[in-house]
């Protein structure tokens, strides 16, 4: 859903994720973001994850090939990737990721759902920041090494987190953990720092589980987190 207040724009910046497949380390190759009415994009060359990422097979998001030039007005190449209008579960689809307001533009709806395709391997993370009213909802990383069992966590059980400083990281780990203290995951980059803003003292966090996928152990959590100001 929307954040109250008079600018009703959830987020100011999109993250371009991309990995080798499922379980594998997202690399941070590309920044989208507002200028005005239309969003440009360029790719992180400065940073060791877009280096990684080409090492294991990048070659860059479609239409717009590694280079040190700024993309300009984008938006409609990436909105694409927004489900068909005409699709029988869209609305399904959006009420997953709380993305069903229809105020919501195109690059807000990109951040909430990501933008996930099957056929491809990029992921669009935007970087929330504390607003009164925020809510959305994220998928935790790691599921493939925290094996979480069927049974530990069932869907609108709140949830509980503490940060963890991991050296060679600049934002702490959010660990993510049912009220009994059994963990689930963290939540994955860019989302994660959400809860470390230097504001983020002046807002009530909670979490819950929305939803998750089964496959013998809890394949994907997705957790829905929102915020009131305190």
């Amino acid at each position: 859903m929307q954040a109250a207040g008079t600018d009703t724009r959830i987020v100011q910046r999109i993250y371009l994720s991309w990995r080798t497949g499922a379980g594998a380390t997202r690399r941070l190759v590309g920044l989208f973001w507002r200028v005005n009415d239309r969003v440009d994009f360029k790719y992180i060359l400065d940073h060791h994850d877009i280096f990684d990422a080409v090492a294991e097979g990048f070659i860059g998001y479609p239409d717009m090939p590694p280079s040190v030039h700024t993309y300009k007005d984008v938006l409609p190449v990436i909105a694409r990737r927004l489900v068909d209008p005409d699709r029988s579960d869209r609305v399904k689809y959006l009420e997953q990721w709380n993305a069903t307001d229809v105020d919501i533009d195109d690059f807000d709806r990109i951040a909430l759902t990501q933008a996930w395709l099957t056929n491809d391997r990029f992921e669009f993370l935007g970087e929330f920041e504390p607003k009164d009213g925020l809510n959305f909802v994220t998928d935790l990383a790691g599921q493939s090494h925290y094996n979480v069992p069927i049974g530990r966590a069932n869907c609108n059980d709140p949830l509980t987190y503490d940060l963890e400083r991991i050296e060679g990281y600049e934002e702490p780990a959010v660990n993510v953990y049912t009220m009994q203290g059994e963990p689930l995951g963290r939540v994955k980059q860019v989302h994660n720092r959400l809860f470390s803003h230097p504001d983020i003292s002046n807002y009530t966090v909670e979490l819950c589980l929305k939803d998750s996928e089964q496959n013998g152990v809890l394949k994907k959590l997705f957790v829905e987190v929102r915020l009131s100001a305190k």
